[in-house]
């Protein structure tokens, strides 16, 4: 691993992908997976549902071209000292604890899973009238933006796009697949792994984004300091992550995992319990503990002002089941719906060699993935996927608040109403109240135990 201080610093020369090299191009078609919040939305006079499969045509026809064009980063030799092959997908090989691919499929599904954040979010980020504060031009100053665990780059690249006059730095553990033709001047990547220290970034962001990394991360609690210590005074600490235990549409009650003892069980919600007990045993990921302290909220974390937090759940129905009165948010609901079916159907071939380095044979998975994908063509199982989302503002100094903002401007668009599955928490009692509602029925939850390894 390389240590911290050296990490990969890559500010991409477009000449050196130019077509005469004879290879092809890094590419994720950013522009197809940023748009502004009005076109996610769709227009609709009523709740047609086949409004909502152009949508999903549109966006699985954009997944096919990005495919095609997505193959090197600047050189092949580049993207692939950074990848090991098993079992046909390409892996990271800076650390063993993440346990999801790093190719094209994969950013397919990322991107995928972008737009449904997106959406749910009704922007690229909690917290937009704060943000938005913070990020505002001032004479003499820098704003910076820290995007940890960037996967394909969308996020910092829809950044650096709304914020010019920002500087955006995106790290992730493998080069990162942006157009080197479009890609802003304000956006750079780093190949790093976070938890070998980020000490280079300490006191210089306005904004630090740590979107779904918590698989990669041994200690969470360690490594949430270490990117909370990146922020500059007064900066804003955003968490975003998925919860692998899923919920019913009741949305406080687990489903029960699918198993010789529970026949009738979930079995989309047995692959991700498994893979979350096997990603710490295989990688010792700490994703429970940081599903449950993002849970909590940041009120209690001694570098950031409680008067700067919240936090929120937002829910995402496993296929298009999920309806609502308003055609608008109906609309809604079938998109995302169908987009988080392509998204873990995905996720689950993509994270099969964790399954086979605990025990489970090829049969038994590849049953599994048959069961679990007729449970999401058919949509009689409603099962939500739930994320958890964490927001707060870094201190002036010890036990001081955060420095204050310029007035607040409300900035919302128009006629777009919130994503109708998520649910904001004000304090830590009401974050906590509602992790204890969900607690109720997890001791009814039974996962056989995991096979010997092979």
């Amino acid at each position: 691993m390389m240590p911290a201080h050296e990490s990969k610093f890559i500010r991409p020369d477009t000449h050196s992908s130019s077509s005469g090299s004879g290879e092809a191009k890094a590419r994720s078609d950013q522009e197809s997976y940023s748009p502004a919040m009005s076109q996610l939305t769709p227009t609709l006079d009523s709740g047609s549902v086949d409004n909502t499969s152009a949508s999903i045509t549109r966006v699985e026809e954009e997944d096919r071209m990005s495919r095609i064009s997505m193959h090197t980063y600047s050189t092949g030799d580049v993207i692939n000292q950074y990848r090991r092959q098993e079992r046909g997908r390409a892996f990271n090989i800076l650390n063993d604890t993440y346990f999801f691919p790093t190719d094209e499929d994969e950013w397919t599904r990322l991107n995928k899973q972008h737009i449904i954040i997106v959406i749910a979010l009704g922007g690229l980020y909690p917290a937009a009238n704060e943000v938005q504060a913070i990020l505002a031009p001032e004479v003499g100053k820098t704003k910076r933006i820290l995007d940890l665990g960037c996967g394909t780059g969308v996020w910092a690249v829809a950044m650096a796009r709304e914020y010019p006059h920002c500087e955006v730095i995106g790290v992730d553990l493998a080069p990162t697949p942006v157009d080197l033709e479009t890609l802003p001047p304000n956006c750079h990547f780093e190949i790093d792994d976070i938890m070998n220290g980020l000490e280079h970034f300490q006191g210089q962001f306005d904004v630090v984004h740590a979107r779904v990394i918590s698989g990669g991360l041994r200690n969470f609690e360690v490594a949430k300091r270490n990117i909370e210590l990146c922020l500059k005074p007064g900066g804003m600490m955003i968490w975003i992550d998925i919860d692998f235990q899923m919920l019913t549409e009741d949305r406080n009650v687990y489903h029960q995992p699918a198993s010789d003892e529970h026949p009738d069980g979930s079995w989309t919600t047995r692959i991700f319990a498994e893979l979350q007990r096997g990603a710490f045993t295989v990688g010792r990921s700490d994703l429970a503990a940081a599903i449950r302290t993002i849970d909590r909220g940041l009120w209690s974390d001694d570098l950031i002002d409680p008067e700067t937090c919240g936090a929120a759940s937002f829910y995402i129905p496993a296929g298009p089941w999920a309806s609502h009165p308003e055609p608008l948010q109906n609309q809604r609901l079938k998109f995302v719906g169908q987009l988080s079916k392509q998204d873990l159907k995905s996720a689950h071939r993509a994270l099969q060699p964790i399954l086979l380095r605990v025990g489970f044979t090829s049969d038994v998975l590849e049953e599994w993935v048959r069961q679990s994908d007729e449970e999401l063509d058919k949509t009689t199982r409603h099962v939500l996927v739930r994320c958890p989302v964490a927001w707060g503002r870094r201190r002036a100094g010890h036990s001081e608040p955060a420095p204050p903002l310029p007035p607040l401007v409300t900035n919302e668009e128009e006629g777009i109403p919130p994503y109708p599955y998520i649910y904001y928490y004000t304090n830590e009692e009401e974050a906590l109240k509602a992790t204890e509602l969900r607690a109720q029925n997890k001791a009814n939850i039974y996962l056989p135990p995991p096979p010997n390894p092979l």
